[in-house]
């Protein structure tokens, strides 16, 4: 179960959370509805974090050779960024904040040359710290000192997925 401090990071930090069932959302409409402390403090089962519109989460999945990509994207972009969750399936999640002169720009999901990465924007949620699955629990990558924290989206990740919307 994820414990109520975890919980107050995310809420304290301004972020929207939703229940799920698993790793899906159970809120109907759940990208708009904005779902009550209580509901959220007294769920039993995982909760995710609603993307905000200056939220971008690097998803790292190994089943698609995420890895690999995620090196090469760093290579590619001549960026350092380091995991802040490791998720059970071996991956991990990047949480980054988008400045306010890209906010309005659409965003990619998944870049080709990249498989194994998802690049989570506003319309998508993603599974919270101390959520569990049937593999184990997201954990902070940071074990010690982790908390919830975003970093500045870096300028040449935010040029390679996004583009204004007229």
């Amino acid at each position: 179960m994820i414990n109520n401090s975890t919980i107050r990071q995310y809420l304290s930090s301004g972020k929207q959370l939703t229940v799920l069932a698993g790793k899906r959302p159970i809120v109907e409409n759940w990208t708009k509805k904005r779902v009550d402390e209580d509901r959220i403090l007294s769920h039993k089962g995982n909760l995710g974090w609603v993307i905000g519109e200056d939220d971008l989460v690097i998803d790292v999945d190994p089943r698609n050779d995420g890895e690999n990509s995620y090196k090469k994207l760093l290579k590619d972009l001549k960026l350092k960024l380091e995991p802040t969750v490791f998720t059970p399936s071996g991956g991990f999640h990047i949480y980054l904040s988008i400045p306010k002169k890209y906010i309005k720009n659409s965003f990619k999901k998944n870049i080709k040359k990249y498989p194994g990465i998802d690049f989570l924007t506003k319309g998508a949620q993603c599974v919270i710290v101390g959520a569990t699955t049937e593999n184990g629990s997201y954990q902070w990558a940071e074990d010690l000192f982790g908390e919830f924290s975003q970093t500045k989206a870096p300028n040449s990740i935010l040029e390679l997925l996004s583009k204004p919307v007229d």
